[in-house]
């Protein structure tokens, strides 16, 4: 300041020197604090636990132990081989598991040779007839009629609580119907009903079907076209969390939406 009191030179300069130090610093600091966000969020990412791997994609999320799941899942069909292995867990009652069951088995007509697919039972407390709907369908399964009485439940799910199980299994092409309707009105407990509800609760089931795509849950029942999305990313090697956009909801029809738990 001069004897006027007006600033001088130097003074300015000092002044704008400290500003452009505090400017430098301030950028410094965001800079260091995007790096160890990035890097956090990196972490999250990658970080596969018993949990899952957390991913940006809110409709998918990845479980490394997905395989447990083919243990105590019912093989529907397709080739051993094929890249991509589907698991749904599905309820008898629920018009979306039997939607999913269509698109499924179109999938499998259509390209068998690329999909192979497991249901896992999950039959929900508030569907009535789902718990012997799914114990009759394991019975079927220990005869070898696993997909056929699937089918037909599924097909007539209106019916579950009139039909008896002896009419399904005559639709379904079992010898035998009378000795399936003994099995599944048996009081023992079916342990692959019991882990299939393990194995939901461990993927965070909230609603049916409930579908894992090599290991990817998906947040809502995948469409047809995602389900070949997820093809093209296992011959690419590609996470599915990369090729995945969620679409547009679709409209579901009162009381067919899928099932929550």
């Amino acid at each position: 300041m001069n004897e006027t009191g007006s600033p001088t030179i130097v003074g300015v300069f000092e002044k704008g020197s400290k500003m452009r130090r505090v400017e430098i610093s301030t950028t410094i600091l965001l800079a260091v604090s995007a790096v160890v966000v990035s890097a956090v969020a990196h972490h999250l990412r990658s970080r596969e636990t018993d949990i899952g791997i957390a991913s940006d994609h809110e409709h998918l999320e990845y479980f490394g132990f997905w395989k447990e799941g083919l243990s105590i899942a019912s093989p529907v069909g397709g080739d051993s081989t094929a890249p991509v292995t589907v698991i749904a867990l599905i309820d008898y009652g629920c018009p979306a598991s039997r939607r999913m069951h269509h698109v499924l088995t179109h999938l499998r007509q259509e390209r068998g040779s690329d999909f192979r697919t497991f249901y896992v039972h999950y039959p929900l407390e508030y569907h009535k007839f789902s718990f012997g709907a799914a114990r009759a369908a394991v019975c079927a399964e220990e005869e070898g009629y696993f997909l056929p009485m699937t089918g037909a439940l599924l097909a007539k799910q209106d019916s579950l609580g009139k039909k008896s199980w002896a009419g399904y299994a005559i639709e379904a092409g079992i010898d035998d119907a009378n000795q399936l309707q003994r099995c599944a009105e048996e009081a023992v407990s079916k342990p692959r009903i019991e882990a299939g509800l393990e194995f939901g609760s461990r993927v965070g089931l909230v609603m049916v079907p409930t579908v894992l795509v090599n290991g990817w849950r998906f947040r809502n029942p995948p469409t047809e076209e995602q389900l070949i999305l997820a093809l093209e990313a296992a011959i690419l090697g590609q996470p599915l969390d990369e090729v995945i956009v969620p679409g547009e909801p679709r409209a579901v029809p009162t009381g067919e939406g899928p099932g929550r738990q």
